[in-house]
């Protein structure tokens, strides 16, 4: 069991202490996390990682929750790091690390009275953070790009206000956007402002509680055994070969669109007749093997460029950029339009 080791805790008028500092191991976030029973909550402030700390409260014995302290501004600030029963105490000593350091060597930025405008936070701030951390950024940098700066850009953080978003959340829908887009747009915002509020531009989140539309949009699309032998005859037959051979490779590995676009001649191994999908590529962020059957072989094969170099890629790329909207004729199924994405979802079957 951790031990509670002396080094100056603060104490209650009681007389004990209301921040312990303790060898915070392991073994005490087991069987330690326990509180005086005329408490409401305790600190346990970690004697090796400066600012870290479990609080425990009466409601939830034997739990508690890992924060970061420091000071921002001379003014002391509580990073929550997450659940004792989410994350592991390593994860958190690491989680409270990556705070200080970013703190530390951003010292220099504007102080929270400062007007720091939204877009001078996203492009100064955000997107460099998230540079290392978020594979689609991309897809953020345009969200804010297209929208959401033009509205808000020039508004300073200490000044966005809730009104003002919901409205421009109803009217994303006008301007002909599904729910679901409109939503990642407010999604985008609210994770930009809670970054603002952990490194200390803003004393508390504007957008705390706006609710997203949420629709339920999750649509299933299988091919019956008739579609199926409609949608092969078209693909063996139709005289746009490149097309034809990138429908049959999705449908025969059940791969994703963008990890066959990202697929090189270094990754597929024709003798053992398998194809193994880098973790960078795959949305599990996980090495994935594929077996490849006789139509996947077969397409592969038909490519001019084998080289085997791993710097030369499949050219899928290539030809589904000029010719995606192909896959989605209606020559291809009769009266239902399909998406090279599709595919994945009638492998199984």
């Amino acid at each position: 069991m951790g031990s509670v080791v002396g080094a100056h805790p603060q104490h209650s008028s009681l007389g004990e202490p209301t921040m312990p500092i303790v060898v915070l191991n392991n073994e005490f976030i087991a069987n330690s996390l326990m509180i005086p029973p005329e408490k409401s909550r305790i600190e346990y402030c970690c004697s090796t990682t400066a600012g870290l700390y479990v609080e425990v409260r009466s409601t939830s014995p034997n739990e508690g929750t890992y924060y970061y302290r420091h000071k921002v501004d001379r003014k002391t600030t509580h990073t929550k790091l997450g659940r004792t029963t989410e994350i592991e105490l390593n994860e958190a000593r690491q989680l409270a690390l990556d705070r200080r350091n970013h703190f530390i060597n951003n010292r220099h930025a504007p102080e929270p009275q400062k007007d720091l405008t939204l877009d001078e936070f996203f492009y100064e701030h955000y997107c460099p953070y998230k540079e290392t951390r978020k594979r689609s950024l991309g897809r953020d940098r345009e969200l804010y790009r297209l929208r959401i700066s033009g509205r808000f850009g020039d508004t300073p953080l200490r000044k966005l206000s809730r009104q003002p978003v919901e409205a421009f959340h109803a009217e994303l829908l006008t301007q002909g956007l599904a729910p679901a887009t409109a939503d990642h747009h407010i999604r985008l915002l609210k994770h930009c402002l809670r970054l603002a509020v952990e490194w200390g531009y803003l004393e508390k989140h504007p957008l705390i509680g706006i609710k997203l539309f949420n629709v339920d949009n999750k649509v299933e699309n299988y091919l019956n055994d008739d579609e199926l032998e409609t949608l092969l005859s078209v693909l063996r037959t139709h005289p746009n070969r490149p097309v034809c051979g990138i429908a049959l490779y999705l449908l025969s590995t059940g791969c994703r669109l963008n990890e066959a676009l990202k697929a090189t001649w270094d990754q597929i191994d024709l003798g053992r007749r398998l194809w193994s999908i880098p973790a960078t590529n795959s949305k599990s962020k996980k090495l994935r093997t594929v077996p490849l059957n006789d139509t996947a072989l077969e397409v592969l094969l038909g490519f001019e460029d084998r080289t085997g170099n791993a710097n030369i890629p499949i050219r899928l790329h290539a030809l589904l950029r000029g010719n995606a909207k192909r896959l989605q004729g209606k020559n291809f199924l009769t009266g239902k339009p399909r998406q090279p994405c599709n595919t994945r979802a009638s492998y199984p079957t």
